[in-house]
């Protein structure tokens, strides 16, 4: 016999016969065997869980009864003292990072290392400072056209709001509201955002349409050299 098969030697759990274990890693020699040594391995695991349970519930109650008052004292400061009340809601006053301005944050959340805003837009022109452009994991060397920057810009955006107030968010052709809008350039855009002209961000120079009656227009009069009469002859009256 090798020295593998002699390692490999094994006696059965159950019947206490000697077998070879192919892996070294059996303790019954057949499946009978194996299926008496699960039950009963079984039993004494759940009999020992059991009363490791039933002791250990025994010296929680023990333990309960003799600190009883010292326990209750402990969750009544703890609880109902108000301390941690307190804490959550105890404010300090911070300068904006951005624009200085003065605000109020909870004390627990603010450390003296972190940058304050005051608001969702210094919160925005803050991130762009600290990874913005090149400062990017995205940076692909400012390949972005200069007529999507302006259009993502929180200045556009912000023109954008100001016609739809202006327009009271109502399309001008079709009367729609409650519908998906957009700000349309009298002047054509594309002449426009080369040299920054004003008109650019001119709130009379934009006019609210819905998407259809914008895809309409663009589909009548085309996307280049768009002007404010093929808008008045569009609408069909004189703005």
């Amino acid at each position: 016999m090798s020295y593998r098969r002699a390692k490999s030697l094994k006696i059965c759990a159950v019947c206490g016969a000697e077998f070879i274990s192919p892996k070294g890693n059996h303790k019954t020699c057949s499946k009978e065997c194996s299926k008496i040594h699960c039950a009963q391995y079984k039993t004494t695991e759940y009999k020992n869980a059991h009363t490791n349970f039933e002791n250990q519930n025994k010296k929680r109650k023990i333990y309960y009864q003799k600190n009883k008052e010292s326990i209750k004292k402990k969750s009544i400061s703890r609880y109902y003292s108000g301390e941690r009340e307190r804490r959550m809601n105890d404010f300090i006053d911070v300068e904006c990072c951005i624009c200085g301005e003065v605000h109020s944050v909870k004390r627990l959340s603010y450390k003296v290392s972190d940058k304050s805003y005051c608001s969702t837009k210094c919160r925005s022109i803050g991130y762009k400072e600290l990874i913005g452009g090149d400062k990017s994991h995205l940076w692909k060397g400012g390949i972005t056209p200069t007529h999507n920057k302006i259009r993502n810009s929180s200045d556009y955006k912000q023109w954008v709001k100001d016609v739809f107030k202006k327009d009271d968010y109502t399309c001008q052709c079709c009367g729609g509201r409650g519908v998906k809008i957009s700000a349309h350039h009298k002047k054509n855009f594309s002449k426009l955002y080369p040299t920054m002209d004003d008109l650019l961000w001119d709130v009379e120079n934009g006019i609210t349409f819905c998407l259809d009656c914008h895809d309409v227009f663009h589909v009548q009069y085309g996307k280049i050299d768009n002007n404010q009469e093929q808008v008045k002859e569009f609408l069909g009256y004189v703005i």
